[in-house]
């Protein structure tokens, strides 16, 4: 048996895809797929991480191995250590994205004039978002990639519009006059969120997840600020309209809509960060 052949054996045995055992040891499903059919060798550390999750000691896990398999680890080593050092692929991709961003912003600042910088930015924030995300984030590129520009459409259509997903509250009660097309919008901003949300809930059931003396504390916390920062949005214009006293309606409104849209999006990603971690230490709690 190679050492393909007894990882994928080892993988099998605790039911999990290439995908769940390219989550746990932050590499990619083709990694694992090259592991397994003798195209590639793990790292040192990989070989480590896999023997705590397969509980196996090193020896085990390697010992069934042709010298020529050991002779191959250890000459890709080498070239794995230079690989590392080299820039990776997701920030090359990071690096464009956000040079990409700021030439558009310039573009447009300098057709549509200065007054309209802030109106430029909005309209390029996705490759910005995502460009930050790239540099920020090793895994999950695409689901945290989508919710950036999800964030990024929510926003725009907020402050331009006025427009949110919270308009499906009205759905019975709207009126040809208010525009139905709005409605259709709105109902298709909430799918699409609630499909983030599955998502990242998918993503994320099979993550290591160890349950400690504060996680029920932060769990707990994190449904509080859900529900205090849902419950005090409506106070928001009357405190800006208090602590500015000012009469130009035009700064308020402005001032209303990017807090109201700070305050939902902190009750947005707690909500999140709240179910997901609910749903695992559930889980967790069951295996212990």
């Amino acid at each position: 048996m190679n050492l393909g052949e007894r990882i994928y054996k080892l993988r099998s045995e605790k039911n999990l895809s290439q995908g769940d055992l390219a989550e746990i040891l932050d590499v990619s499903r083709q990694s694992i797929s090259k592991w397994e059919n003798n195209n590639a060798v793990p790292e040192l550390s990989k070989f480590i991480k896999m023997s705590e999750l397969f509980q196996v000691s090193l020896d085990d896990l390697v010992k069934e191995n042709s010298t020529t398999d050991m002779d191959s680890y250890k000459t890709n080593l080498a070239s794995l250590e230079e690989l590392h050092t080299t820039l990776p692929t997701r920030k090359i991709l990071g690096t464009i994205l956000l040079s990409l961003g700021f030439i558009t912003i310039l573009i447009l600042t300098t057709l549509l004039g200065i007054g309209n910088f802030v109106f430029a930015c909005l309209l390029t924030s996705p490759l910005i978002i995502c460009g930050i995300i790239c540099f920020s984030f090793k895994k999950h590129l695409g689901l945290w990639c989508s919710w950036g520009v999800y964030f990024s459409i929510d926003v725009y259509l907020r402050l331009a519009t006025g427009l949110s997903w919270k308009v499906i509250f009205y759905t019975f009660r709207w009126t040809y006059r208010m525009n139905y097309m709005r409605l259709a919008i709105g109902w298709i901003q909430f799918f699409c969120l609630l499909l983030f949300i599955c998502i990242t809930i998918i993503k994320f059931r099979n993550a290591p997840y160890s349950i400690q003396d504060k996680t029920k504390l932060r769990i707990i916390s994190s449904w509080i600020l859900v529900v205090l920062s849902q419950s005090t949005l409506f106070l928001i214009p009357i405190i800006i309209r208090a602590l500015l006293l000012s009469s130009n309606h035009t700064l308020n409104g402005t001032l209303i809509n990017i807090t109201t849209v700070f305050i939902d999006w902190i009750s947005i990603i707690a909500f999140t960060y709240a179910l997901v971690n609910t749903i695992l230490y559930r889980k967790n709690r069951k295996i212990i």
